[in-house]
């Protein structure tokens, strides 16, 4: 059961964080971003140090906005 519970939480991260890129894109703003995504701050910045490939999401979306 806890297995199910871990999967389906990283699935939901996942999906906030595919969230806060988009609105990222959109307006180039980070906390802009976080509000729309339901994501704090921290939890990003602590995201975009951990997952290159969110990283690097970061910086295409925030010159996509430009």
């Amino acid at each position: 059961m806890a297995y199910g519970y871990q999967s389906a939480r990283k699935a939901e991260t996942e999906r906030r964080k595919k969230l806060f890129i988009q609105a990222l894109r959109k307006n180039g703003i980070v906390t802009a971003a976080c509000d729309a995504a339901n994501l704090t701050a921290r939890l990003v910045y602590t995201h975009r140090k951990t997952d290159a490939n969110f990283a690097a999401a970061w910086e295409e979306g925030l010159e996509a906005s430009t």
